[in-house]
């Protein structure tokens, strides 16, 4: 059975993402750390944190009919609200993308950023969760997010997450 070592970060649809940075920057003590184009998101990190970020807001859809419990798994991205959680090993990992459909919920997709390999799945009520496996790499100028397969072997997904970083 996986074992979640510590949450990551939660993402949320936000209608003004740059407001609720502000928000949370101020409130908070925390430090903006990248930030999308048309500022349609924005990452927040707070003050010790090294590696990853906290907070993440994205543009949410223009009505409340288009947010994101409507849409189809198959249109879900990583921008799509969503809790992350850590697990320890790769292990742990593949054994959450075996086990997702097992335990009622739904596998979407794996994803490359970097500093962590993860897979994204919906809980039995629809709720998407980030499961992430922290590579060891320092995190980079610009967010890394390209498709990963985890059928992969460590050294092949590693050798991705390298080529992606340069």
């Amino acid at each position: 059975m996986p074992q979640m070592t510590r949450l990551d970060h939660i993402s949320l649809a936000a209608h003004d993402p740059m407001r609720m940075a502000a928000f949370y920057r101020d409130l908070l003590g925390m430090r903006v750390l990248w930030q999308l184009p048309e500022n349609a998101g924005v990452f927040l990190a707070a003050a010790g944190r090294r590696n990853g970020f906290d907070f993440s807001f994205f543009r949410a859809p223009a009505t409340p009919s288009q947010q994101d419990q409507s849409v189809a798994a198959d249109k879900r991205t990583i921008t799509s609200p969503h809790i992350a959680l850590v697990v320890a090993s790769l292990a742990d990992l593949r054994a959450c993308h075996r086990e997702v459909a097992r335990l009622g919920g739904f596998y979407l997709f794996g994803v490359n950023h970097g500093v962590a390999i993860s897979c994204h799945l919906l809980d039995p009520e629809g709720n998407q969760i980030e499961v992430a496996w922290p590579t060891g790499r320092e995190i980079g100028e610009r967010p890394v997010t390209a498709p990963i397969d985890l059928s992969l072997s460590e050294e092949e997904l590693l050798r991705i997450v390298d080529a992606s970083r340069s």
